[in-house]
């Protein structure tokens, strides 16, 4: 084996850490926007008052990562590199905007193009870390990635239901379609109804798959039988999970201690913005924490916190009553 003089071997123990080391002094630079990454996997978010703000502080910032990776011995892998614009509908759309990588040759000042820089393609949706982000975060085309995996598990519960009990293909339900369904739906799981409709329909098909039920059956006979949760419902019951692991770095209310004066309301919500906001994390978190019976959210420790939510979601009447406060 020859000595090594540049770079780490691939597949290495250390390899990752001394990669994050040696890239560390890139997430110092001083851009109008910030990193999101993991390991080589690096975004870089920009967010400003108009489009052509933006175009500015994202052009200049991406320049300042190329020189760095340039000065560092790195090479970014344009191919691969994408942008993409978010805006709550299409009229918030920008309507021209090219993002270029400038090469060394580029006048500096002011930043001109010598005609060999590449142009990012910009797109319309963007798979990044397990999650597809559509550019007006409705996540129709995410849902619709689940819907095809989980359909994939259609053929496993056909072969097993004849040999497997019901509690053993409750635990393939878990394996097969359950961890595909919670990857990060604390994020996504606010989509619109419309969007949402063909998960609960795949789901519900593995389900009277599994348990040879026919059309007819009702839902929530199925559901109970098979003693899981609906889509919707698991997003409720990883949502709450979320905000009782992470209680103590959320906001409060003045007496976070229920009380004979403060019986109800344990977090501070902020007031509904508009529909779009009223489907996202920071809104819905602990709007949905708060609604929950005051037994429940100060259940403790953990454990039986989630014992308590699962049986109360589980109830036909409670989950409908939820559905109707968040036009789910």
């Amino acid at each position: 084996m020859e000595p090594i003089t540049y770079g780490i071997p691939q597949g290495s123990v250390l390899g990752p850490i001394l990669f994050l080391i040696y890239i560390d002094d890139l997430f110092s630079l001083n851009i109008s926007g910030s990193f999101v990454a993991f390991a080589d996997d690096i975004a870089i978010i920009v967010e400003e008052k108009t489009w052509e703000l933006a175009h500015t502080s994202a052009d200049i910032a991406m320049n300042k990562v190329t020189k760095w990776m340039t000065l560092n011995s790195l090479t970014i892998s344009l191919t691969k590199t994408k942008y993409i614009t978010f805006s709550i509908n299409k009229i918030g759309q920008p309507t021209v905007s090219n993002l270029i990588v400038h090469c060394e040759n580029c006048n500096p000042e002011p930043l001109t193009c010598t005609g060999t820089c590449t142009k990012l393609e910009k797109v319309e949706t963007i798979k990044y870390l397990g999650l597809t982000l559509d550019q007006h975060l409705k996540w129709k085309e995410h849902v619709n990635g689940l819907v095809l995996k989980i359909r994939k598990s259609f053929h496993f519960f056909i072969l097993l239901r004849n040999w497997l009990s019901m509690r053993n293909l409750r635990m393939v339900y878990y394996a097969y379609v359950y961890s595909i369904l919670i990857y990060a739906i604390i994020i996504w799981g606010g989509a619109y109804t419309s969007n949402f409709r063909s998960l609960d329909i795949v789901i519900n098909s593995v389900l009277r798959i599994a348990s040879k039920s026919n059309r007819r059956t009702p839902l929530v006979n199925l559901y109970t039988n098979f003693d899981v949760l609906s889509p919707r419902m698991t997003y409720i019951y990883r949502l709450a999970i979320f905000v009782h692991k992470s209680w103590d770095s959320l906001r409060k209310t003045v007496n976070a201690r229920p009380t004979r004066g403060n019986v109800t309301r344990l977090l501070a919500v902020d007031l509904p913005k508009n529909d779009f906001y009223n489907r996202q994390l920071p809104w819905l978190a602990p709007s949905v924490f708060e609604y929950l019976p005051i037994p429940i959210k100060t259940s403790n420790p953990h454990s039986l916190f989630k014992k308590n939510l699962y049986q109360y979601l589980m109830n036909h009447t409670n989950a409908n009553m939820i559905r109707q406060k968040f036009k789910f």
